[in-house]
């Protein structure tokens, strides 16, 4: 009778592929043979999720032959206080160990502690230590970035400076300007600056996607990198984006005509009171579109409370504000079994042998 080891490779790798839903269990059956093993390891690399528990030991022990197998790497930090100086050096290291990297999502996974905060010098270095093959990039500060300095350097000039080679892009940030699409002057035109500085759009040759999810801490508008310290400064980081995508997509050329663009905000919330409504608001902004999905508190009992969203076919989903704000963006970014971050676009062209099956949310209840 033949053995497992007689399978062609092709069948054997569909098998791997299934038990690559647990890394672990992947990585027992690998040992199994030396053909095991080499037909196995891309499958283990693939799709590499990191989080502060681990992060330290792979970027200690990777083996630098084995960084041209990572594809995807996403990177959830939980808001612990000391977590940004201690695991930012050793993955700024890794990362340029990853020549064939494609797609870099880095997340921090709750609401931050007044003590935790990425500073604009720590997410610069981040972008700049990306390989040339990173094309999709999500970074969700969890409004945990701080106030740019007057001088400092500026973490929108940054993003800028890779946007032209990125196909898929998702980002959440407290702080953001319209230097994130364009050079010159700060957007909207209103604002003091020099008239004779006109404003330079971005070119988005390659871009697929694009979601700027404008919901910051407490579900407020970001705030605008030039007035951090303002409490109420009449134009927040949401107008000055939204301005600043106006002209880009108004300049011939300048995106695939596939293209979407896309910008999340919200009405403000009032936590406080229990009759409380308001709507997500996503704007697709090559259409000059906007998606609107109301939502308000929904209470269990006197202690407990959750959210309820409509959707336009009629259900009615029960979760978290913040689960709800991922289900208002579209979807354009999707978590697999595992716990890896990819866009949509990705998964659609992947081949099935590589991508596990969509992780479900346990926190939404749907109701029809």
């Amino acid at each position: 009778m033949a053995g497992i080891d007689c399978l062609p490779g092709e069948i054997l790798v569909e098998i791997l592929a299934q038990v690559k839903v647990n890394s672990s269990n992947l990585f027992s059956c690998i040992l199994v043979s030396r053909s095991w093993y080499q037909l196995g390891l891309p499958l283990l690399y693939r799709n590499v999720v990191l989080s502060d528990s681990n992060v330290s030991v792979f970027c200690g022990k990777l083996n630098a032959s084995h960084g041209s197998l990572v594809r995807t790497l996403t990177v959830r930090i939980a808001p612990i206080e000391d977590a940004p100086a201690t695991l930012l050096p050793g993955l700024l290291s890794t990362l340029v160990q990853l020549p064939r990297m494609t797609t870099f999502a880095f997340r921090v996974t709750r609401q931050p502690v007044p003590s935790f905060s990425l500073s604009r010098d720590q997410l610069i270095s981040l972008v700049d230590a990306l390989p040339e093959s990173c094309i999709n990039l999500e970074i969700d500060t969890n409004s945990s970035d701080v106030a740019p300095n007057a001088d400092g350097a500026h973490f929108c000039n940054a993003l800028r400076r890779i946007l032209p080679r990125m196909r898929n892009v998702r980002l959440q940030l407290k702080f953001m300007c319209s230097q994130l699409f364009g050079d010159g002057p700060p957007l909207p035109g209103n604002m003091p600056s020099d008239p004779s500085l006109p404003f330079e759009p971005v070119s988005l040759p390659n871009i697929q996607t694009l979601m700027v999810d404008c919901i910051a801490d407490n579900a407020n508008l970001p705030k605008h990198c030039k007035h951090p310290k303002v409490a109420r400064h009449p134009f927040t980081g949401w107008d000055s984006v939204t301005e600043a995508l106006k002209r880009v997509v108004e300049q011939d050329g300048s995106h695939p005509p596939s293209a979407r663009l896309f910008v999340l905000s919200s009405l403000p919330l009032n936590n406080t009171n229990q009759r409380s409504c308001t709507a997500f608001a996503r704007a697709e902004m090559v259409s000059q579109t906007t998606y609107t999905l109301p939502f308000g508190i929904f209470a269990f009992t006197n202690q407990y409370h959750g959210w309820m969203l409509r959707t336009p076919d009629g259900r009615e989903i029960f979760s978290t504000v913040w689960t709800l704000k991922d289900f208002a963006e579209g979807g354009v970014w999707k978590t697999i079994v595992g716990g890896s971050r990819i866009p949509a676009e990705v998964l659609l062209q992947e081949e099935k042998s590589f991508i596990p099956a969509l992780q479900d949310d346990p926190r939404i209840i749907n109701r029809t």
